[in-house]
């Protein structure tokens, strides 16, 4: 039930008039109502100043929504690129393994091989020393051909000579 400021004035009118401190009823009415006329203002201005921000606030809390919406979409599609990725990098180290796994197995295989070429190179090394040794047996077992050697040739340069002067002088004779 609201007060109206009209019918209080006229009631205040008709009234005897009665002072409290040199204040007569109708001016404490009066008062009342400007002082409720600036207090419904006062009230109207905080309410319209409350509607406006709560207006703004439910605009604000929309676009939040809205980001937060935008947010968890984004969040879902960087989640299923994350897992593509995954199982991207999974095939890559799956296929790094098999990789590894054959070169292993390369490696293993010329490893073998290169024991195998080792073990040759072994045999032939200590077949080339057996040789040297026995060929160093024989030469030593040989008799000393160098001496006999050069006596030889000494005889056959000397041979040479005296049949070159036997030719040569009959040569000479022959012509004279």
């Amino acid at each position: 039930m609201a007060i109206d400021p009209n019918e209080t004035r006229e009631w205040a009118k008709g009234c005897e008039k009665v002072c409290f401190d040199n204040i007569t009823i109708e001016e404490m009415l009066e008062e009342f109502c400007n002082h409720s006329k600036e207090l419904a203002s006062t009230c109207a201005r905080y309410i319209s100043s409350w509607s406006q921000r709560g207006y703004q606030l439910t605009k604000q809390k929309q676009e939040y929504e809205k980001e937060i919406k935008e947010w968890e979409e984004e969040c879902h599609e960087l989640e299923k690129e994350l897992e593509a990725e995954e199982l991207k990098v999974e095939c890559h180290l799956d296929a790094l393994e098999v990789a590894k796994r054959w070169r292993l197995k390369q490696i293993k295989s010329k490893d073998d091989e290169l024991e195998k070429a080792s073990e040759r190179i072994k045999l032939l090394e200590s077949f080339v020393a057996w040789q040297k040794y026995v060929t160093d047996k024989q030469y030593q077992e040989l008799p000393a051909l160098p001496k006999k050697q050069n006596k030889f040739k000494k005889l056959v340069n000397k041979v040479r000579e005296v049949t070159k002067e036997k030719f040569n002088t009959y040569i000479l004779h022959k012509d004279k």
